[in-house]
């Protein structure tokens, strides 16, 4: 018996030795053979320029450096600092510290486990990023990723946000085509626009889910919140977005569009011809979005559902005007959008903004919302080759300027 015990002491010693070195070892190539599928995953405004790992036998220490590269990125980065002499070219800086053993938790069993931090490095002065990545590495396989805010606010365009003990947390499992799970909580969120308009949201919890579907992706965001204030805009909030058949390329033409039209100077639009391409292969997939969103309140519910449904868009010429492309894409899509809200919702939107509510107004006036305080109201706008039909009554017809 005592031979046994000696026995069964010595292993544990050469565990207790050994384990942080091999499981160091497991940790740093897995960590050197993910970097370039990390590197490859970047966006095209971040370039990977100096990254260095010094292992320990009971831990390592880490570091990644990323150069912004796009001037445009750069200077909305100095802005968000509100510093403008933070560096032409900054740098975002992430630090890992690393413990490997077996034993680094010991209530969840794992290889390794990473507590990472950001600056932002403008040369001559740093600035600390308000947030720490946790990734544990799990026995089995699944890595765990945390990201820890501490509680502040920022500010941007004159509005403030701000938040508390908001966290957002994905399980990496290693199963093939399992779904992705990103979970967010916050104890609270909050927002002062520049017109003075306070929003608060106490204890916020959402997810999102993204699935293969078909060779396209499906993304479903569930969240749910309590609102705080008066009676009429007080309550539970909960929602569902759901979008299916997204892919890559959808999401950069989209991106592209949206670019063009929202440019000032014209710029982007004039630019529209050199991304040809981009537009007939992102608008190549039907898309089918849904979105669910109910506010309960002490004078009942507060409801929205908004339904957009586009066909594959087809027939875009090799070159036109900037104008006359818009008009093209109008003529050959076909798009349906439904809505359907209560009144107290239409109430409540309009009840902080006097010009939506007469807007509400106008639209009922004119049959685009059609039903009653009792049943809720409704819209369906159609477009089909150019011809629009909001509630069945056609609108006058685009036609392609040449």
């Amino acid at each position: 018996m005592r031979k046994l015990t000696l026995t069964f002491s010595a292993l544990l010693i050469i565990v207790a030795l050994a384990g942080p070195a091999i499981t160091g070892h497991y940790t740093e190539n897995m960590i050197r053979d993910g970097q370039p599928f990390v590197v490859d995953g970047l966006p095209d405004w971040l370039e990977l320029v100096e990254h260095s790992y010094d292992r320990g036998w009971f831990g390592a220490d880490a570091s990644h450096r990323l150069l912004v590269t796009d001037p445009e990125r750069a200077g909305m980065l100095r802005e968000w600092l509100d510093d403008g002499d933070f560096g032409d070219q900054p740098a975002i800086v992430m630090n890992s510290r690393v413990t490997h053993g077996i034993l680094v938790n010991l209530f969840t069993p794992a290889f390794a486990r990473s507590d990472s931090r950001f600056v932002i490095d403008g040369g001559e002065q740093t600035h600390p990023l308000p947030a720490m990545l946790r990734t544990t590495i799990g026995l089995g396989g699944t890595t765990t990723f945390v990201v820890q805010f501490a509680d502040g606010e920022l500010q941007q365009a004159g509005d403030t946000f701000g938040w508390s003990n908001a966290h957002i947390d994905y399980v990496a499992k290693p199963i093939a085509n399992q779904a992705l799970v990103v979970t967010m909580h916050a104890d609270t969120l909050k927002m002062t626009a520049q017109s003075g308009q306070d929003i608060r949201l106490d204890r916020v919890d959402a997810a999102l889910t993204l699935s293969q579907q078909a060779g396209a992706m499906a993304a479903t965001i569930d969240y749910q919140a309590d609102v705080p204030g008066d009676p009429i805009t007080s309550g539970e909030l909960n929602g569902t977005v759901v979008v299916n058949k997204i892919t890559r390329n959808t999401l950069i033409a989209v991106q592209t569009l949206a670019s063009a039209l929202t440019d000032n100077s014209g710029a982007a639009m004039m630019t529209l011809n050199d991304n040809i391409d981009v537009l007939r292969n992102g608008f190549a997939q039907p898309v089918d979005l849904r979105w669910e969103h109910v506010l309960t309140t002490a004078d009942g519910p507060q409801n929205i559902e908004l339904t957009l449904t586009t066909a594959a868009l087809a027939g875009l010429p090799s070159t036109v005007g900037p104008q006359a492309l818009i008009n093209t894409l109008i003529q050959n899509s076909q798009t349906e959008i439904s809505a359907k809200a209560s009144a107290l919702f239409l109430d409540g939107v309009g009840a902080d903004a006097p010009q939506l509510a007469e807007q509400i107004t106008m639209l009922k006036g004119m049959g685009a919302l059609i039903g009653n305080d009792e049943n809720g109201y409704s819209m369906k706008i159609t477009s089909d080759q150019g011809v629009i039909n909001v509630n069945g009554s056609p609108l006058p017809t685009f036609a392609p300027q040449r």
